[in-house]
């Protein structure tokens, strides 16, 4: 699994930091217990494919969902629910190389397959199946590809003026994190605001001390605050830690099965 950079949006809605860039993220999913993973949970969502193909005629657009996806006969299967365009039906003898997206809400994924016809067909019943792809791509609607951290696993540590604030990482990016501090209404953080030296540990697979701009800060009902912060002048020893961090992170997350959603 690798971290990748292609076009995507910023997302407005995430507390963390809007830093600007032309390339945002993607991770590219090849082992085949995870591909498994995220078809069954595009499965248990039904959440609409958008298929596209080519025939001699024309390019193809449709839609159509997963029906089950069948582990024997090897290799695996995913079938699909009859499309909107059943008319299609008889490209597909082809077993035309097909284009799949599918939209969530934090963003998308796309993997390229062969669709082929079922053996049997059925009146109104299935339309079309197509083997396990060997890789999927995992884009995020925002401007740095970002990783959630689990609770438990971060530290951070402020120093400002005479008081010491601790807290945690709630995620993190190669541009920014976002932060949950304890309360303390001695310490005052304004947007826009430049914080030195604020400490950092990512669970051990991290430990950088780095200089930060605020960008966004809320409170919670119990008084924390969440801030949203951007990384000022990184090394390239620290932009290196922080891409490793980010690989690591997913990995474990993905091997304990963590939900897309």
């Amino acid at each position: 699994m690798g971290l990748f950079d292609d076009n995507a949006n910023s997302d407005p809605g995430n507390p963390g930091p809007a830093v600007a860039t032309k390339q945002p993220s993607y991770i590219l999913i090849c082992e085949p217990d995870q591909v498994t993973q995220i078809l069954q949970q595009l499965l248990q969502m039904q959440t609409t494919l958008s298929l596209q193909f080519a025939t001699p005629a024309s390019e193809c657009n449709t839609q159509a969902t997963v029906l089950r996806i069948d582990a024997k006969p090897k290799p695996a299967q995913v079938v699909l629910h009859k499309p909107e365009h059943a008319s299609w039906y008889r490209h597909l003898q082809e077993k035309p190389h097909a284009k799949i997206n599918c939209f969530l809400p934090n963003g998308r994924l796309t993997f390229s397959t062969r669709l082929a016809p079922l053996e049997s067909i059925i009146e109104g019943s299935f339309f079309c199946r197509f083997p396990l792809p060997s890789e999927i791509r995992k884009y995020q609607l925002r401007s740095n590809y970002r990783v959630t951290v689990s609770p438990g696993t971060s530290m951070v540590m402020l120093l400002l003026a005479d008081s010491r604030i601790d807290g945690e990482c709630l995620d993190v990016s190669i541009g920014g994190c976002c932060l949950l501090f304890q309360p303390n209404p001695g310490t005052y953080l304004e947007e826009n605001s430049e914080i030195s030296n604020l400490v950092i540990n990512l669970g051990g697979i991290a430990d950088l001390t780095v200089n930060v701009k605020v960008c966004r800060i809320a409170t919670t009902k119990n008084g924390r605050l969440i801030v949203g912060a951007q990384y000022l002048d990184l090394t390239l020893q620290q932009q290196s830690q922080l891409q490793t961090a980010l690989t690591q992170i997913q990995r474990q997350q993905l091997q304990k099965k963590t939900r897309l959603y």
